[in-house]
């Protein structure tokens, strides 16, 4: 794929050679015994499963955003028709103001209405401030030192070496 093309692109890079050796030389030190060649397959494999990790996560944020994005726009639009529905509220009011309640037509304008979904749900968790979605960070190029574990934001395990490649102690 596209991406793994890049990404060997990278490893091969300036930049991405020295993190791929340091990567390799933690898997050494870690599993004494283990052949260069093997360790380097290793390294490899753990930058691509971050890489692939991160780009998941950003993935996911990115529907996570636009899910937000909508659910705020859907409170405005109900926020803009109760706005609506109090402005013919208060025109009615005052229409009405003068006029004797036995002249009225028979058919009322609900004057409570837009007093009662004030109280709703929706209205009141659209008047609590919105929180700002938190964005996934991306760092493909740093692997950590250690090949036992690699904290990555939403992952346990993403640099956990192989059990198999595990020196006994």
């Amino acid at each position: 794929s596209q991406i793994r093309a890049d990404l060997d692109a990278f490893l091969g890079s300036e930049e991405g050679r020295p993190a791929w050796e340091e990567r390799t030389q933690a898997y050494k030190e870690a599993n004494p015994g283990l052949a260069t060649p093997r360790a380097r397959e290793e390294a490899r494999s753990d930058i691509v499963v971050c890489n692939e990790t991160n780009l998941r996560n950003a993935v996911v944020a990115g529907f996570e955003d636009r899910k937000a994005a909508e659910l705020r726009g859907i409170q405005i639009h109900r926020l803009q028709i109760l706005q609506q529905l109090e402005d013919l509220e208060q025109q009615w009011t005052d229409s009405t103001a003068s006029v004797a309640a036995h002249d009225l037509p028979k058919v009322m304008f609900q004057a409570d209405l837009v007093a009662s979904l004030k109280q709703e749900t929706w209205y009141l968790a659209g008047m609590e401030p919105v929180p700002d979605v938190p964005q996934v960070q991306q760092d493909v190029r740093s692997p950590a030192a250690s090949p036992q574990s690699r904290a990555v934001p939403g992952v346990e395990t993403a640099y956990a070496a192989p059990s198999s490649l595990m020196s006994s102690a």
